[in-house]
């Protein structure tokens, strides 16, 4: 069995008497409840160990005992944060296989359909949705919402899972 390798975007967010309560509603997306899922996600996986996303000591790890999970969130929206660019230029780093968890589409009144909020979307996040989907080996995506967005920049390989929070 493999090494299962969490790479943690929000790590000590909610526990981190050092942050202030607009610190941890940043590393948390603005959304208490990922927290609820990434902690879960953990104890469902039995990670080995756990990795703020972004540290170099990947570089440490035997690429062929490993295989990384990455939670994630709405990262398909018209908002920008740049963790989509982020993390798809830390995933070109990692020397073994990534899964993907929880990939949201985040729609609003005006783009409430899969084909508006991609018209709409950037065209540098879009591009590094596909860059970083041509390197992982699959992405679980929370609803058919999320799944139509993808189909609609040419994305495939991902599995409609639900949303994280149910684990």
């Amino acid at each position: 069995m493999k090494k299962v390798i969490y790479f943690d975007q929000i790590i000590n967010a909610g526990n981190n008497d050092n942050y202030s309560i607009e610190q941890k509603a940043l590393y948390a997306g603005y959304n208490t409840g990922n927290i609820v899922y990434v902690e879960a996600l953990k104890e469902e996986l039995k990670v080995e160990e756990t990795l703020w996303f972004g540290n170099e000591r990947i570089e440490e790890l035997d690429a062929k005992e490993c295989v990384g999970v990455l939670p994630c969130a709405n990262m398909i929206g018209l908002f920008d944060y740049g963790c989509t660019e982020r993390w798809c230029e830390y995933i070109k780093k990692v020397p073994f296989p990534v899964v993907l968890i929880g990939i949201g589409a985040q729609s609003s009144g005006e783009y409430n359909t899969p084909s508006k909020l991609m018209k709409a979307m950037p065209e540098e996040k879009k591009y590094a949705l596909r860059e970083m989907f041509e390197r992982i080996v699959s992405g679980g995506v929370r609803g058919e919402f999320t799944a139509e967005c993808l189909e609609l920049i040419g994305i495939k390989n991902y599995r409609v899972v639900g949303c994280p929070s149910l684990y």
